[in-house]
């Protein structure tokens, strides 16, 4: 590497890559230091050498190394396949094809993932906090129709919800605070450590446990809400206001500020993780937007639709668009009309 007002040396190809391997290898493990970090980014932009990192891989030299921490084996796949365009297709391997080693497939897809542009896989920086710009994450996209199951590195699992944002640190350090952003909607199953507490941070609200589950509501243009499953949290809002919760009990930051706790029965909350759509006294408005979240299409509502109506109703796992739809035709009294676009409903 050359660096300004120094002679740099020649560096033998093979130190020269494993140099660079091991650079490559940090970044995807979390383990990278900024200067490291630099260092790739001042490689990437230099094609000679960055051309002899590409070869490296293509090689799969990667085999050979030991790329076997759970975070990075068991994430690489999905981190690649989370950060191709929206255009692209990864096609899944026929089921009768020969198994490979995990710790081989975790390097071939490294090598694929570079080779398909490193930008796609590696970590990027993230401004989530302000104050934490310096600092790389991890970003799990769950588009609308799709939830994700995401495995910590200390056991703790969070399901997302379609239609929502997750990041964590890369670099899940033991002797590092557990804080988790989220935009939209999760559900915690948090493995206790009291060294070292568990925040959830959302837009104007904190939620800070040292082990137990709860569910997180924080989708655009909605009240932030949590409910606790197990354990005991702490819900704060940006305003100093907070409220502690146990089992069975939510809290709601509406939006004009006002932090509302109450008792619940929590697996209502927690139930779209099986696949069942329920409603509780829920405004038909709101009841739009998580169609749209869930069947990953757009509702556009003409006039006054829905307002001032309330739906409470539970649908199966599996149960259709059209079918729920249908018997919102006939209990409010909708029109209801679907093109290739969207579906737009009017008061009749």
């Amino acid at each position: 590497m050359y660096t300004r007002g120094r002679k740099s040396r020649q560096i033998p190809m093979s130190e020269k890559q494993s140099l660079e391997w091991d650079l490559v290898h940090k970044i995807m493990a979390g383990s990278a230091t900024a200067e490291e970090l630099q260092q790739w980014e001042m490689l990437t932009a230099r094609q000679a050498e960055y051309a002899d990192l590409l070869h490296l891989l293509k090689n799969v030299e990667a085999k050979q190394r030991d790329i076997t921490s759970p975070f990075y084996a068991t994430d690489a796949w999905e981190q690649f396949r989370t950060r191709l365009p929206r255009t692209a297709t990864v096609a899944e391997l026929p089921r009768h094809r020969k198994i490979f080693p995990l710790r081989k497939i975790a390097a071939v897809a490294a090598a694929i993932a570079i080779l398909a542009g490193a930008a796609l896989f590696l970590l990027r920086r993230e401004q989530i906090p302000e104050h934490h710009n310096a600092a790389r994450f991890v970003t799990y996209t769950v588009p609308g129709g799709e939830q994700k199951l995401v495995t910590l590195p200390d056991g703790s699992r969070i399901w997302i919800n379609a239609g929502s944002v997750l990041k964590i640190p890369a670099q899940w350090n033991d002797d590092a605070p557990r804080e988790i952003w989220l935009e939209g909607e999760s559900f915690f199953d948090v493995q206790p450590d009291a060294a070292r507490p568990f925040t959830v941070h959302t837009n104007q609200t904190t939620i800070e446990v040292l082990g137990t589950s709860f569910n997180v509501d924080a989708y655009d243009q909605a009240p932030v809400a949590v409910t606790v499953a197990t354990g005991k949290v702490r819900f704060s809002a940006a305003n100093g206001r907070s409220v502690t919760l146990v089992q069975n009990q939510l809290a709601e930051m509406t939006r004009s500020g006002e932090l509302r706790s109450g008792p619940a029965d929590a697996s209502v909350y927690s139930i779209w993780r099986e696949g069942v759509l329920r409603f509780h006294d829920e405004p038909l408005p709101e009841v739009f937007r998580t169609l749209e979240r869930r069947f990953n299409v757009k509702v556009k509502t003409k006039g006054n639709a829905g307002t001032g109506l309330y739906c409470t109703a539970t649908f199966a796992r599996g149960e259709s668009l059209e079918n729920i739809l249908e018997s919102f035709r006939h209990i409010y009294g909708l029109k209801i009309t679907r093109n290739s676009e969207e579906i737009i409903i009017q008061s009749k």
